[in-house]
């Protein structure tokens, strides 16, 4: 390879990493590392001063902290299409953590030639993966990818997912009540809430999405089996005020 090959070569890769380095961070993406800042991940860019506050109250209720992001979430939210879904899955969640299960899923519900694009994409970015908050955003993405399948007039699908995916957030609960394991931020070293509870606003919404799949399906007992169940874990998690 000549000199000028070379150089030639060396431009071409420093224009790539630049054109990586400046693409712009898709909606969900941004939104899932907002609240991984929230949170009090340390993979995330600093936060700003509007979310400083918010960041002094996250141990002492994280359910809160996760309510009001999906609040000011729902817009990106509402855009969102299936292929954004599964592309921020693939970058936000690690294929090796413990939100690998439902990284699975979401990467699924795309066709293989998406499917292929969506890895594509993970291998050019150089964003880490999720820490803090990875469990409440893989709650999130599947919470979101329910509701565009029953929007979709895929009931049996969103049923299908909805109940795969309050299996996984229940585990995640389990875990972090059997194993003292960290379902977000820490612990509150005041009151004693566990972050876990960050995932009980997640489970409630795929509650409400089964609910309304079911409804879609015309099976009664669906209906009265997931409206049960969204009242006992409701009733089942902790004070949260």
């Amino acid at each position: 390879m000549t000199e000028q090959e070379t150089t030639e070569k060396d431009a071409t890769t420093t224009e790539q990493k630049k054109e990586i380095s400046t693409k712009p961070t898709p909606p969900l993406e941004a939104a899932a590392r907002r609240l991984e800042r929230l949170l009090g991940g340390t993979t995330a860019s600093p936060v700003s001063k509007s979310d400083s506050t918010v960041i002094l109250s996250q141990h002492t209720n994280p359910s809160k902290i996760v309510k009001r992001w999906l609040g000011t979430s729902s817009g990106t939210a509402a855009k969102a299409t299936l292929v954004d879904v599964s592309s921020a899955a693939s970058v936000l969640l690690d294929p090796l953590g413990p939100c690998a299960t439902g990284r699975d899923l979401l990467l699924n519900l795309t066709t293989p030639e998406t499917s292929m694009e969506v890895e594509g994409e993970e291998e050019t970015t150089k964003e880490p993966h999720l820490i803090a908050a990875t469990r409440e955003v893989e709650g999130w993405l599947l919470s979101l990818s329910v509701r565009l399948l029953w929007r979709d007039q895929k009931a049996a699908e969103a049923l299908q997912l909805a109940t795969q995916s309050i299996a996984i957030l229940t585990t995640h609960l389990q875990d972090a009540t059997s194993h003292g394991a960290v379902a977000g931020a820490a612990s509150s070293a005041r009151g004693g809430l566990s972050a876990a509870a960050g995932l009980y606003p997640l489970l409630a919404r795929i509650y409400r999405y089964r609910s309304l799949a079911a409804e879609g399906l015309g099976s009664e007992e669906l209906v009265s089996h997931a409206v049960a169940g969204l009242r006992t874990d409701m009733g089942g998690g902790p004070r949260v005020g």
